[in-house]
């Protein structure tokens, strides 16, 4: 009776065994396929550019600057938009395809050149008629501010006046309206550069030491 009962737990023991072991193979398997399914699902967009220091969105979303790849995107349709200097250099819908990388170039051509110089004398209009009030607003104290444009006719830097003939600095501009957030970036850079000053009049000092 006791063999008939030791045998009856051993079978019952090893089908449990069984079980538990088909159980473990199909949880292991679940592990295995179901990323695959996931992955199966997504692409990838591979961006190909002539242009640095490109701004990547996808679907409007920031996803960084000078991106190569977007991974884990899911299959269908996606807005893909590319800016740099204020200007949309490229705003197309991007059809991903599951399980594979979609490339997209973007080239450097005159028309996206043209976009560019078009933003950037944008930004400069809009600075300007933005200054305009607080410009207005120093004539009443005798200060005048005048934009300084490059030969390519873009804004890079203010010129100050007090009066109409004596010119003055950026310190004194901020001194005279009382700036003390520019009083101490100025003064941060002026102690920056100071070292190097110095050091490139030692080696003037020293060059004509030798030259004499």
């Amino acid at each position: 009776m006791k063999y008939i009962l030791l045998k009856k737990c051993g079978v019952s023991t090893i089908k449990s065994d069984q079980k538990i072991m088909k159980s473990i193979i199909f949880f292991l398997s679940f592990l295995i396929v179901f990323p695959s399914v996931i992955c199966a699902q997504n692409g990838s967009i591979k961006v190909y550019s002539e242009i640095k220091n490109l701004e990547i969105y996808l679907d409007e979303v920031f996803r960084g600057i000078d991106i190569i790849v977007i991974d884990s995107v899911t299959a269908g349709p996606h807005y893909l938009k590319a800016m740099t200097q204020d200007a949309i250099v490229f705003g197309e819908i991007i059809n991903v395809q599951a399980g594979i990388s979609n490339a997209v170039l973007i080239k450097n051509t005159e028309e996206v050149q043209k976009k560019i110089q078009q933003a950037k004398e944008e930004n400069q209009k809009q600075l300007l008629i933005d200054k305009a009030a607080e410009i207005e607003e120093y004539k009443s104290q005798r200060i005048y501010i005048e934009p300084i444009f490059n030969q390519y006719k873009q804004l890079i830097s203010w010129r100050f006046r007090l009066g109409k003939d004596s010119i003055i600095s950026h310190l004194e501009f901020a001194n005279l309206i009382n700036d003390q957030e520019r009083i101490n970036e100025i003064n941060a850079y002026n102690a920056s550069i100071k070292p190097k000053r110095a050091l490139k009049s030692f080696l003037g000092v020293i060059g004509l030491g030798i030259a004499a």
